[in-house]
């Protein structure tokens, strides 16, 4: 005789077996993707190749000399290496990893790092991302953005320190603390200076002196740059130009999936031919749409904020807005939009309706690494995609006394905007 119980067991064991498979496979598929990331090579001696020129560029500095001089770098180096592309007082930073013997230091720099991608990925699961979702949002950290964080971790660059201070800064400023984020991402811009401008995200926060924080922030950045100049001249100087020098080059593609990049590629291919262009240049054609297309964004989300909007929302979307506009978003700075992709896509994927497999088929396409024959700008689509559900989300969809309000009230500090 059948046991009346079996039928309903069984039943009950489908969605668990279900839920384990498609556990293994994803676990399977982020091995896979880790693996094809050459993400074994950073713990080898030929892997953080951006540290190589931050230790030698340190080097060359200590015994007097110019760390922007690549002959110089490259004959400490005793082979090729990267050019520093940082100001010199950084080398305060660097220095604490500058041990005799470069292996020791990278092993050093590594720990360090994983210790920040540690408290990042604890921070992002714990805070930023929705309850029941965090073992998805581990997965996608793992391969996202073509496994930015795995490319960070094999080239070796301080992006990690950066995203450290940026998200602790957000997560002071979701507690109401706009001193203490200001502070965060002012340390943070002291190595890639264009993340001073997240500073406006402190007039998020719900105290009345946040304006006086976001001016006194920007002050400061300008007192540290010029303290920065009057310390060494000379070595501002060197740098400089090798940022222009750099800048001048025009990195797009893998290496630089911004926006900028892409419309400047995109006029290459579109006017060189085109005899109506006369003397004008297609760069300079995509650098005038780049500015208008700029302004369009930070309006589009200007507007969606004084509609009403969650202010961990805003922040997140804020962050996405950063990435879109940015001139210059190399492939490793992409964790810094692995919460707001995630947590965007995530809310889409989440409708029940006839669209959701192929949205989900289109982020796996433009998310997982090992595609790059497909498109290099990935990523920059996944950005701006991410971008769109934000700001078009329900202006009434936020939990009461957490809705940033009208513009009113964010700039006169009026009404609630803590969490």
């Amino acid at each position: 005789m059948r046991n009346p119980g079996s039928g309903q067991t069984s039943a009950a064991l489908r969605p668990a077996i279900a839920r384990a498979l498609i556990a293994l496979a994803v676990t399977a598929v982020c091995g896979i993707s880790l693996l094809f990331e050459r993400l074994p090579e950073a713990f080898s001696p030929v892997g953080q190749w951006d540290f190589e020129a931050y230790y030698y560029a340190l080097k060359v500095y200590d015994a007097g000399g110019n760390p922007y001089d690549m002959s110089a770098v490259v004959k400490a180096a005793q082979g090729a290496v990267w050019p520093f592309l940082y100001p010199h007082h950084t080398f305060a930073f660097f220095r604490l990893f500058a041990f005799d013997d470069i292996r020791t230091a990278k092993d050093v720099y590594l720990a360090a790092r994983l210790v920040c991608l540690g408290a990042l990925l604890l921070l992002w699961s714990h805070v930023f991302v929705r309850a029941g979702a965090r073992g998805w949002f581990l997965a996608f950290a793992s391969v996202g953005c073509n496994a930015t964080i795995c490319r960070d971790l094999l080239i070796g660059n301080v992006s990690i320190f950066e995203q450290t201070l940026i998200w602790f800064g957000l997560f002071a400023l979701l507690r109401g603390r706009a001193g203490w984020f200001c502070l965060l991402i002012v340390l943070a811009a002291q190595f890639k200076l264009l993340l001073i401008c997240l500073l406006p995200l402190a007039l998020f926060a719900g105290t009345r002196r946040k304006w006086a924080y976001l001016c006194g922030s920007v002050a400061a950045c300008g007192l540290m740059g010029l303290g920065v100049y009057l310390s060494n001249p000379s070595m501002a100087r060197a740098f400089a130009r090798l940022t222009l020098d750099q800048g001048a080059m025009g990195f797009g593609g893998q290496m630089n999936p911004c926006s900028l990049a892409l419309l400047r590629d995109a006029a290459d291919g579109l006017l060189r031919s085109w005899e109506a262009m006369g003397d004008l240049r297609p760069r300079e054609v995509a650098d005038v749409v780049y500015v208008v297309f700029a302004v369009a964004v930070a309006g589009v989300y200007v507007h969606a904020v004084r509609r009403g909007m969650e202010l961990r929302r805003a922040l997140l979307v804020g962050i996405l807005t950063y990435v879109v506009l940015a001139p210059r978003m190399k492939d490793y700075s992409y964790i810094i939009a692995l919460v707001p992709m995630f947590e965007m896509i995530r809310e889409r994927i989440s409708k029940p309706d006839s669209a959701r497999p192929l949205v989900l088929a289109a982020t796996l396409m433009l998310a997982m690494p090992g595609l790059d024959m497909l498109w290099e700008y990935r990523p920059l689509v996944l950005a701006g995609w991410a971008w769109l559900i934000g700001v078009s989300s329900a202006p009434g969809a936020t939990s009461p006394g957490e809705s940033l309000g009208t513009g009113a009230s964010i700039v006169a500090g009026t009404g609630r905007t803590g969490p």
